[in-house]
C-alpha cells in the first residue's frame, strides 16, 4: 500500500492544474531540471552494472520532491485556517487509530524498549512507528506554534488545536520513537528558552524594563521551569522505563568511542563512511557513488534485507562500498542492545546525500532548502503571515531529523511536509 503515497503529489497537482489553482515556478523547475540531469549522469556513470534499478528505484522514492516546482495561486489567510484545522482533526483521527492499534496489537503496554513496534502506524501506510510518531511529532509541533496566533484572532478553533496538539503529542509517544520524541523535547525546551533569553535580553537592552513586564517574565520564566521540572518527574515515576531508556541513550550519546562500532552504530557509520567512501578519490568526494549506490532506502532495498519478503522484480544488487560498511553494519546480530532503533542502523538521510551524491549534492539539497531557511515575507499578514514565519523553524527540524533516519524517502512523511513548505513559499511575493 505504501506506494500510493506517492500518487498523492501527482492527485493534488492534477486538481490544481484543473482548477487554475496551481502553477510551476521557473526557477524551481530549472533547479529541477539541473538537479535531475546530475542526478541521473551520475548514475549512470558511477553505477554498477544495474546501476539502472538502482536509480530507477532511487528516483521513485525520492519523487514527492519534485512538489517544489509548483506553487499555489492567490493563497489566503482561509486557506491557512483551513490547512490548520486539517491537520487538527488529523491529528485527532490519527492518535485514535493509533490508540486502537496499540490496544490491539500490545495490549496497551506503554513499557518501551527502544525497538521500533511497526505495530501503531496509524494510516500512514508505511509500516513503520518511526514515520507515524514523526509525523506526529511535526503536526503537534505546528500546532503549538500557531497557539499564540489562533488564540489571539481564531477563538472559535482554539479548543480544538488545544485537543489535536495534546493528541498529536501523545501519538508520538505511544509509538515508541524514542530518539525521536527525545530530540523534539530538547528542541522545543530550546525555542522556548531562546525566546524567553530574547525578552530578557531585549529588555535589559532598552533599559526600559516597566515593573509589569518584569513580573510577566519572570512569571513566564518560573512557569516554564515549574512545568518542565513536574514533566520530568511525572513520566519518571509513570514510565520508569521509559525514563531509564532516555538516561541509557543519553549515556550512549555522552560516551561514544568512534572506535568501538557496538558503541553507537550510526555514528561509526558516519566515520567509516567519511573515511572509507568520501576520502576514496576526488571524484567521490565531488558527486559520490551515484544514486542508490550506498545506504539509502533503494540501496537496503537491493541488499534483498530490507523488505520481506524481497520482490521478485528487484536483483540482489549492493556496490562494493555497501557490501563493506553498511551491509555488515545492517545485518550484524551483535548491535542487540539498541536492535530496531535508529541508534543501531548505519543509515541516515545525510549519510546518503554525502555518500551517493558528494559534496556537489549537499551544496544542491542545502541551495534548495534556503529560501525556507531565510524566507522573508513579503505579502500576507495577519495568521498566513505569522505561519509563514515559521517556515525556518519546520526546515530545521526536518534537517535535524535527517541525521537520525531516511526521511528524505519516507513519502508518507515527505508529502506532508512539502505540502506546507511550498505554501509558504507561494506566499514569497518574488523568488
Amino acid at each position: 500500500m505504501q506506494p500510493l503515497v506517492h500518487l498523492l503529489p501527482v492527485v493534488i497537482l492534477l486538481i490544481g492544474s484543473m482548477t487554475g489553482s496551481v502553477y510551476a515556478s521557473r526557477k524551481a523547475f530549472l533547479y529541477s531540471f539541473l538537479f535531475t540531469s546530475f542526478y541521473f549522469c551520475v548514475g549512470l556513470v558511477r553505477g554498477t552494472d544495474t546501476a539502472y534499478y538502482n536509480i530507477a528505484l532511487s528516483w521513485v522514492l525520492l519523487t514527492p520532491f519534485y512538489m517544489f516546482i509548483f506553487r499555489f495561486r492567490g493563497l489566503e489567510e482561509r486557506d491557512f485556517l483551513f490547512l490548520i484545522r486539517a491537520i487538527a482533526w488529523m491529528s485527532i483521527l490519527e492518535f485514535g487509530v493509533g490508540f486502537v492499534q496499540l490496544i490491539i496489537f500490545q495490549g496497551f503496554k506503554l513499557e518501551f524498549t527502544g525497538n521500533a513496534w511497526d505495530k501503531v502506524v496509524g494510516t500512514t501506510l508505511s509500516q513503520s512507528s518511526h514515520v507515524y510518531s514523526l509525523k506526529m511529532l511535526f503536526q503537534g509541533l505546528i500546532l503549538t506554534l500557531i497557539y499564540k496566533e489562533v488564540k489571539k484572532n481564531h477563538q472559535s478553533i482554539l479548543n480544538l488545536v488545544r485537543f489535536a496538539a495534546i493528541s498529536a503529542f501523545l501519538g508520538a509517544l505511544i509509538s515508541s520513537y524514542m530518539v525521536g520524541i527525545i530530540m523534539s523535547v530538547f528542541f522545543l525546551v530550546m525555542f522556548y528558552s531562546l525566546r524567553i533569553f530574547k525578552s530578557l535580553k531585549d529588555a535589559a537592552v532598552s533599559l526600559k524594563i516597566k515593573k509589569s513586564r518584569s513580573k510577566i517574565m519572570i512569571i513566564q520564566l518560573s512557569t516554564f521551569i515549574l512545568f518542565f521540572s513536574l514533566g520530568v518527574t511525572v513520566f519518571a515515576k509513570l514510565q520508569p522505563g521509559n525514563f531509564k531508556m532516555i538516561t541509557l541513550v543519553a549515556d550512549k550519546l555522552l560516551s561514544v568511542d568512534f572506535s568501538d562500532q557496538y558503541k553507537f552504530q550510526k555514528l561509526y557509520a558516519f566515520e567509516q563512511t567519511f573515511d572509507r567512501v568520501i576520502k576514496k578519490d576526488i571524484t567521490t568526494f565531488l558527486v559520490g557513488l551515484g544514486p542508490g549506490q550506498y545506504s539509502s532506502r533503494a540501496a537496503l532495498i537491493l541488499t534483498g534485507d530490507y523488505l520481506y519478503p524481497h520482490p521478485s522484480y528487484f536483483p540482489v544488487s549492493m556496490s562494493e562500498e555497501t557490501r563493506q560498511i553498511i551491509w555488515p553494519l545492517w545485518n550484524d546480530e551483535q548491535q542487540a542492545k539498541f536492535r530496531g532503533s535508529v541508534l543501531a542502523l548505519p543509515s541516515s538521510s545525510l549519510i546518503s546525500v554525502i555518500a551517493e551524491f558528494g559534496v556537489i549534492g549537499l551544496l544542491i539539497l542545502l541551495l534548495l532548502s534556503r529560501r525556507l531557511v531565510f524566507i522573508n515575507v513579503q505579502r500576507g499578514e495577519g495568521f498566513s503571515g505569522s505561519f509563514v514565519a515559521l517556515a525556518p523553524i519546520f526546515m530545521s527540524l526536518f534537517f535535524a531529523q535527517l541525521v537520525l533516519d531516511l526521511w528524505l524517502e519516507f513519502a508518507s512523511f515527505t508529502v506532508f511536509m512539502n505540502l506546507i513548505f511550498i505554501m509558504c513559499l507561494s506566499m514569497i511575493k518574488k523568488e
